[in-house]
């Protein structure tokens, strides 16, 4: 039996993740009654009861958030409490695919929790513009039209 449990990722036209929520988590999220899920911390944020693989298809931003903030928790908190060990194993899968590593990274370095990695020139971001999530070697290696004529007018200077 082959079990799939990769999500349908979303991609912009510029090759990065859709971190806007897709009308399915905008319906489920019209449908909840708030004010319950507010109440009790044991359930996992507005997406209860859903997979990991249903939140990281119909919303990454929301994924990107809760990862960036445990993983900044984690770093100080040894809590085992049940909401912290399921966020726990949503990092751990989560960290399955490289490009959800990547957009938690950027969403770090940007909210300042995390420093870019000194020990690779080519991972500091770009920073500004229309390209700021992308590290400069992904600016200078991509092959879609749109960076590609980025780089050729302004890195060659």
């Amino acid at each position: 039996m082959e079990y799939n449990y990769k999500p349908t990722f979303r991609f912009e036209r510029s090759g990065d993740l859709t971190l806007r929520p897709s009308e399915e988590a905008l319906m489920a999220n019209k449908e909840k009654n708030y004010t319950t899920v507010a109440k009790n911390p044991k359930k996992f944020g507005q997406y209860h009861g859903k997979s990991f693989r249903w939140i990281l298809s119909n919303d990454v931003g929301y994924a990107v958030m809760i990862l960036a903030s445990h993983q900044q928790e984690r770093r100080v908190v040894t809590d085992l409490s049940p909401e912290m060990v399921n966020k726990d194993r949503f990092n751990w899968y989560c960290n399955l695919f490289p490009e959800v590593q990547r957009a938690v990274e950027v969403r770090r370095v940007l909210d300042g929790t995390m420093p870019p990695r000194p020990d690779l020139d080519h991972s500091h971001l770009v920073g500004f513009g229309d390209h700021k999530k992308l590290t400069y070697k992904e600016l200078y290696e991509a092959t879609d039209r749109e960076r590609k004529r980025y780089t050729d007018l302004y890195c060659h200077l």
